[in-house]
């Protein structure tokens, strides 16, 4: 039940962690370092972590709803 909750947090903070660095990709930056483009790969591991956490923040929630939903029915069933 426990890996469900930690499924959620990491789910939340790839999507954050994606924002975060598009943020820092748009920013404008001085010297050398402005002066570069922009790799495509950086952009293959921006689309997957977005894809990893949003595919993940549903399908946690779904565990934690099924764990708990079965979590009832097990202590209603002791209680008969």
């Amino acid at each position: 039940m426990m890996r469900n909750y930690i499924t959620l947090i990491i789910s939340i903070f790839l999507i954050f962690l994606v924002a975060f660095e598009l943020r820092s990709l748009q920013q404008p930056k001085t010297g050398p370092v402005g002066d570069g483009t922009i790799s495509p790969l950086l952009y293959i591991s921006i689309i997957s972590s977005l894809l990893l956490g949003v595919i993940w923040f549903p399908l946690s929630i779904y565990r934690i709803y099924k764990g708990k939903k079965q979590a009832d029915s097990n202590s209603k069933k002791k209680s008969d």
